[in-house]
This record gives structure tokens, C-alpha cells and sequence, in this order.
């Protein structure tokens, strides 16, 4: 079973933070069979610094934890729910503080099964992923009734679509995946819209014997800037890679637990912009 899963990280709140793909940590990469109910839980914890030490910088800490549940109606497709619950501190230049803890935005999403070189066994696998984000998230408010910084909400308000193409390839105890996602962000709070981003995933498994997997990847993401009340946000957008290090153990047939490092090795995101390292923690279970 190790074989066939990779456990990536979940989307984050807006387009332009998302890294990785999504669809792995509960529809993992190999064909599964008509019928499977799946169920995950995932932990994330990351940091973004943006803006001007000392002038407009703004220092966040995001804690999500999401659940998600996939089910396979026919053995050429997948259909996944992945809800979470975000907790954000964010330190403003001024050193006041907002902190948010609420449901994120609710994802749906697709695996369809274009293409395989063989019924049994197949070595190679081809497909496409589509989703959808709803805004499920309500805008957050302070003490005094006033909206929180979009960076400290739980969601963003937008309607983000995606779509795009994945590959795997397997040859034990070797296996490899790749994927190339595009989200699309329409709308937001207020007047502030995230920019559209592309996604693309690399990952290689390597399980020489069970009940441990070795992984490494490199996650990238190339994203258009974000807008608010037509101005163009200079800190955002721009270009990043992860070196993605992990491993999976599977203490019984149906259970698997992951931990997953995401550190950030190219880095060219637009005007002041830095995002840290990112862990991942997560548990996958067959209904």
C-alpha cells in the first residue's frame, strides 16, 4: 500500500500560498479500486513574512488542520472533501496583533483516469484533476466590529477553481509522480483578489520494504500578483520552489501515518516577500 500514496501538502488560504497538490493526501497516486472510502487528517504549520521591516511588514504563523474524505464510485474516479480549520497570528509593523481561529475554505475535487500502459499491474498512469474552493469562510471581524487583514482571515472570500494534469509511474520499490495544477481566483473580500497561480508537483518514493517509504520532492509555484481596490500589491506574486524530504509509515494494512518538511530553495517572489519552512504531520485510513 505504501507504494501507491504520497501525502502532500494541503491548499493553504488564498491561490498564491498554495504548494503542492492537494488531491495526494487523501487520493494518494496509484489507480485505487471501485468503491474505496477514504478518510485523512492533516496538519499543517507554516510562516510568511511580507512588507518592509518596520514600516508595512507583516510576520504570520498559520496552524491548519484539515479532514478530508475521498470516495472512488467507479474505478476511473476519484471525488474528494477536504474541510479546514485555520488558526492564524499575524504581527503588524506597528506591533499590534490579529489572531484568527475559524472553518477555512471548504475544497472539492476530482481524479479522472485517462490512461494506463496495461490492465494489470500498470507501470504508467495518466490523468487529470479539477477542483473547486468554495468561500465557506465568513470575513472576520475585531473586537470593535472592524474586518481583519486579509492575510489573518480563515479563508479569502473567492470562488478559485483549478485544473490540470498528473503522471505516475511505478517500478518497485520505485515510484514517481508528477502533477501541474492551475488555480484560478474570481472575487474576494472587500475589494482584494488573490492572483491565479500555477502548481506543479515532483515527487519520488522509494519503499524497499514495508512498512516505511522514503520521499523526496520538489514542489514549485509561479503566481500573478494579488489586487486590492485595483492597486497592485508589490509584495506578492512572483516564482518559488520547495525541496519536499518525508517519509510514510504504515503500522497496519489500512492506516498510514506521514511527516513531510517543505523547505524553500528557490526564491524569487516579488518586492518583500519570504515565506519559511513548512511541516506537515498527517494520518490517511481506509474505510
Amino acid at each position: 500500500m505504501l507504494l501507491t500514496l504520497f501525502v502532500a501538502p494541503q491548499a493553504s488560504a488564498c491561490s498564491t500560498c498554495q504548494a503542492g497538490d492537494p488531491t495526494l493526501t487523501i487520493m494518494g497516486h496509484g489507480k485505487p479500486f471501485e468503491g474505496r472510502l477514504r478518510a485523512s487528517l492533516e496538519f499543517r504549520y507554516r510562516t510568511e513574512d511580507i512588507g518592509v521591516p518596520g514600516v508595512s511588514s507583516e510576520e504570520l504563523s498559520e496552524y491548519r488542520t484539515s479532514l478530508g474524505i475521498a470516495w472512488t464510485p467507479h474505478e476511473r474516479i476519484t471525488l474528494g472533501l477536504s474541510v479546514p480549520v485555520v488558526g492564524k497570528q499575524l504581527a503588524l509593523a506597528n506591533q499590534s496583533e490579529e489572531r484568527s481561529f475559524f472553518l477555512g475554505d471548504i475544497e472539492v475535487n476530482a481524479r479522472g483516469f485517462v490512461w494506463q500502459d496495461r490492465h494489470a499491474m500498470p507501470r504508467h498512469l495518466l490523468g487529470v484533476v479539477a477542483g473547486l474552493r468554495v468561500p465557506s469562510a465568513p470575513e472576520l471581524e475585531d473586537s470593535a466590529g472592524v474586518p481583519l487583514s486579509f492575510d489573518a482571515q480563515a479563508g479569502n472570500g473567492a470562488w478559485v477553481p483549478s485544473a490540470g494534469l498528473w503522471y505516475g509511474y511505478f517500478r518497485h520499490p520505485f515510484s514517481l509522480y508528477l502533477s501541474s495544477v492551475g488555480y484560478f481566483t474570481a472575487g474576494g473580500f472587500g475589494a482584494f483578489e488573490a492572483g491565479d497561480a500555477w502548481v506543479n508537483t515532483l515527487m519520488a518514493q522509494w519503499a524497499p520494504e514495508l512498512p516505511v517509504a522514503l520521499q523526496l520532492g520538489f514542489d514549485t509555484r509561479a503566481a500573478t500578483r494579488d489586487v486590492d481596490a485595483g492597486v497592485v500589491d508589490p509584495d506578492s506574486g512572483g516564482f518559488i520552489g520547495f525541496l519536499t524530504p518525508g517519509i510514510v509509515f504504515s503500522p497496519t494494512e489500512d492506516l498510514l501515518l506521514s511527516v513531510r518538511v517543505m523547505i524553500p530553495v528557490i526564491d524569487q517572489l516579488d518586492g518583500n516577500h519570504d515565506e519559511g519552512v513548512s511541516v506537515l504531520a498527517g494520518v490517511t485510513y481506509d474505510l
